[in-house]
């Protein structure tokens, strides 16, 4: 009990004393500013050094490395006024100079340094829908009387992106994986239901330039590309239904599931399309973003070679894969996190 006692009593004292060290660096900003605006401003620095690395808060350090800057400035010490600029930009990034307040000296450091972030990550969650191109049609049925028909059923993907900016331009390299689902339907000689589904599931791999308007905290882009499609794997069901005689009695051939891999193409390229607005976050340096993006197929999705890589889907079911582009309509949502890297620029930067 003494020694917990003890130890606790220990605790209390070292906060005690953080909270003591604390204040009085919060006294020494205050005197600083003091200091400084009575015109005794080569003192300045002594009073900060003690608090820079250890005792301010972030919002004391930032005050208190802006006031390095402009007494470096005033003493026209200019490594050292880049010095803490670049300090003070690592803990401010995001500062806008404030005309009219800020002295020219300052605002001149300022927009000599890189002050926009050098990427931003972003991870993106968001659905799709499939939209189906027949490029040439197969059947077992007769080609003038054909039933079939395409319908979408809602996919996902998720991934990250890394956007890269140059003032309203920025180039979007990112990598998804993505579920791709759909529906296939079709009446053979007036009496053999056939009903097909497939799920494709993807690495995609798209890069995108994306172009935004305005300066305001709401910006909304437009967005054009292309990308490249690795199947990771494709699998289906199929099922057939008849009605044999007059009365309708039916039969059915039962479901089978299927693996379609090998009937599909590995790689596959398309171009995109995309709009959406970008939201300032107000809490923190971050970006929503909401888009909707159109991807168009280049490439068929079916490997005519093993088109009948599998006899039952056609002797059983009476089924065989059109050849056929996949296109899509996505939303998406993400959160861009921008990495600032402040840096003094060159002339040519």
């Amino acid at each position: 009990m003494k020694m917990r006692a003890l130890c606790l009593l220990a605790g209390l004292l070292g906060l005690a004393s953080l909270s003591a060290y604390g204040q009085n660096c919060e006294q020494k900003l205050r005197e600083a500013q003091l200091t400084y605006e009575k015109g005794r401003i080569d003192q300045v620095p002594t009073l900060l050094e003690g608090c820079l690395n250890s005792g301010f808060t972030k919002d004391q350090q930032i005050a208190a490395y802006k006031l390095l800057v402009l007494n470096y400035l005033y003493y026209n010490e200019k490594k050292k006024a880049e010095e803490a600029m670049t300090f003070f930009l690592k803990l401010n990034p995001e500062y806008k100079v404030q005309e009219g307040i800020d002295p020219p000296e300052f605002i001149n450091l300022f927009n000599s340094f890189r002050t926009w972030p050098v990427f931003l990550y972003s991870p993106r969650i968001g659905i799709n829908m499939p939209y189906i191109q027949e490029t040439r049609r197969y059947s077992v049925d007769n080609d003038f009387e054909y039933n079939g028909n395409y319908s979408s059923t809602i996919g996902y993907q998720g991934g990250i992106v890394m956007e890269i900016p140059y003032k309203k331009l920025s180039v979007e390299p990112g990598v998804f994986f993505t579920v791709t689902n759909y529906t296939f339907s079709d009446k053979l000689l007036d009496y053999a239901d056939v009903n097909f589904e497939e799920s494709q599931t993807s690495v995609n791999l798209p890069v995108v330039i994306r172009y935004r308007f305005g300066e305001n905290r709401i910006k909304p882009f437009i967005g054009a590309g292309g990308g490249v499609r690795y199947l990771l794997g494709a699998s289906g069901s199929i099922i057939r239904n008849d009605s044999v005689d007059v009365e309708l009695t039916n039969r059915e051939v039962p479901r089978s599931d299927l693996d379609l891999s090998e009937q599909r193409n590995t790689f596959g390229f398309y171009a995109i399309g995309s709009a959406g607005v970008q939201i300032k976050s107000k809490r923190s340096t971050g970006l929503w973003n909401v888009d909707v993006q159109l991807q168009y197929g280049l490439s068929d999705i079916v490997n005519g070679e093993n088109r009948t890589a599998d006899p039952s889907l056609m002797y059983s079911y009476g089924y065989i894969d059109n050849d056929f582009r996949m296109h899509s309509i996505s939303i998406n949502i993400a959160y861009s996190i921008p990495v600032y890297k402040p840096k003094l620029l060159n002339k040519k930067e």
